[in-house]
């Protein structure tokens, strides 16, 4: 990860049993701080899991889509 050196969106959920998004996002954090990538999204959704569910059935939990959809409107206008 220190030698990306464009705009990265780290998702997590907080219901994940595969990631611990804790540890993760404060590794994503400090890497990125090190290598002077300050372009890093980081978000963390309630109740998703690691693939951004939630529910039942499983569904996409509220706010991933827009915020995915947000972040690429934001990078592809550059």
């Amino acid at each position: 990860m220190r030698e990306l050196h464009q705009p990265v969106l780290a998702l997590f959920g907080d219901h994940d049993v595969l990631v611990n998004w804790r540890e993760s996002t404060r590794i994503f954090s400090d890497i990125f701080k090190e290598s002077g990538n300050h372009d890093l999204t980081i978000k963390v959704f309630k109740n998703a899991d690691h693939n951004q569910m939630t529910g039942s059935p499983p569904h996409f939990v509220d706010g991933y889509l827009e915020t995915m959809r947000a972040w690429l409107t934001r990078v592809a206008a550059r």
